[in-house]
């Protein structure tokens, strides 16, 4: 053992030492050889000078090592090998220890390359910081975004964006939001917060997407939907009025364009022209119908909030349908967990989605064997969860797809705004409302806000 050695090493030139002084004082004090006794008295000290620069060595060596560990330097060698034997244990177990540290150092090294790498190739934009705003990586992307190509504290993006960096600097760990940059040109950008936390430290890593392709991808989508929906509302009105219109001139006319003395139609014809002006005129306030309710699904009222619990929400929606849904024997049930859990909305707003929910459910079930609604609301981190399902048949495919575009609809007497006047109102709360739906087994309309 190292510590065994270095003892007995101690220990034998301590006792060589006591020998040596003692012989050398005795001999000096005791017989006539005192130069014999002063040569033992000039061995003792060498012998102690000895002791003192073995211990030093030692010493020595320990703080450089020590040293060399505290500050990372694992370049200097303690190699107490040779050919043929060990010289020295304690310098072979530094010599160890030091091969690996760095052996450790550089496998921590290269993780953090390996990690740089794919960082560096990932397209999403990336930036991690400490709380104070202290920037630790962030990748080729982000430089490209921000023009930034050296960046130490994320306070440096008010250069870039003042408005944008003031959205940054708000964000939580665990949220996402859609914002813009403008840098040479607009970006649309999906920003998403995450942490970690190392020795006690909460570090952000923030990433930045742009969806500007993805944006106008669905805005095209979208408006070739609502124009697919116009143009087919329109041309519903647009053709029978032009079509009755043309019959009436055919009947009001002679086969020279000129108009016919209103006496020379008979009660029949005469019938025939009252009808097709009143079948004109329902078309006509129909179109204008349609666009009161083009107008009411573009002005939507910003809304006014307030607290408001959710049993008492329940309560009073269920009121409305409450005779309708006995005389139709359907079974509306609902469910808030907990039961005092309240909700920050506009009630009347928020009243009105839930009205077009429960209606749409109401009679997808009408042609379904015990029919069911449940109203249920739940709390999950911090959201409120409303969920309005139903037992019906279920939504197909090809229908789901456009159920949120505004003026679809698959029923006659349907103005197709619902839904879509439903979802507008909830992204003024700052939600969201989804649908998940299973054919022969039902359909759940969720808010989360």
């Amino acid at each position: 053992m190292v510590f065994d050695r270095f003892r007995w090493q101690v220990v034998a030139r301590i006792a060589v030492i006591l020998v040596l002084g003692y012989a050398g004082m005795y001999i000096i004090m005791s017989t006539d050889f005192w130069l014999a006794g002063c040569w033992l008295i000039l061995f003792t000290a060498i012998a102690t000078v000895s002791l003192f620069r073995y211990v030093e060595i030692y010493r020595r060596e320990l703080y450089n090592f020590l040293s060399a560990i505290k500050q990372g330097d694992f370049t200097n060698s303690f190699s107490g090998h040779t050919a043929r034997f060990r010289v020295d244990d304690l310098k072979f177990a530094y010599s160890e220890i030091i091969r690996v540290f760095h052996q450790l150092s550089s496998e921590r090294e290269s993780q953090y390359l390996f990690l740089q790498t794919i960082v560096e190739h990932v397209r999403v934009a990336l930036v991690v910081a400490d709380p104070k705003g202290e920037v630790l990586i962030y990748n080729r992307s982000f430089t490209e975004l921000t023009g930034k190509k050296f960046i130490r504290n994320i306070g440096s993006l008010r250069n870039v964006d003042e408005r944008f960096y003031d959205t940054i600097a708000a964000l939580e760990p665990g949220q996402r939001i859609l914002t813009k940059l403008l840098h040479k040109e607009l970006y649309n950008l999906s920003v998403q917060c995450s942490s970690i936390t190392v020795k006690n430290t909460q570090y952000r890593i923030i990433s930045f997407q742009d969806i500007r392709n993805e944006l106008e991808e669905r805005e095209l989508d979208s408006w070739q939907k609502l124009i697919r929906v116009l143009t087919h509302e329109i041309m519903n009105s647009a053709i029978p009025i032009s079509t009755l219109t043309s019959v009436i001139r055919e009947m009001l006319e002679d086969e020279a364009g000129q108009p016919l003395p209103l006496s020379d139609l008979d009660d029949e014809s005469a019938k025939d022209v009252v009808d097709s002006l009143k079948t004109i005129e329902n078309r006509s306030k129909g179109l204008v119908r349609f666009v009161e309710a083009y107008r009411s699904l573009t002005n939507i009222q910003p809304p006014k909030f307030e607290k408001v619990k959710v049993s008492t929400l329940f309560s009073e929606v269920e009121k409305l349908f409450l005779k309708d849904f006995d005389k139709k024997k359907i079974k509306l049930e609902t469910e808030t967990l907990p039961a005092g859990l309240e909700i920050t909305i506009d009630k009347d707003l928020f009243e009105q989605v839930l009205i077009n929910l429960v209606k749409n459910a109401g009679e997808a079930v009408e042609a379904t064997a015990s029919p069911l609604i449940k109203m249920s609301a739940t709390q999950d981190n911090g959201n409120v969860i409303i969920s309005i399902s139903d037992n019906g048949p279920g939504i197909p495919a090809d229908i789901l797809d456009n159920i949120f575009v505004p003026f679809y609809t698959t029923k006659k007497q349907g103005s197709g705004i619902g839904l879509s006047l439903s979802r507008q109102i909830i992204r003024l709360h700052k939600g969201t409302l989804t649908v998940n739906t299973e054919i022969g087994t039902g359909t759940s309309f969720v808010v989360r806000v």
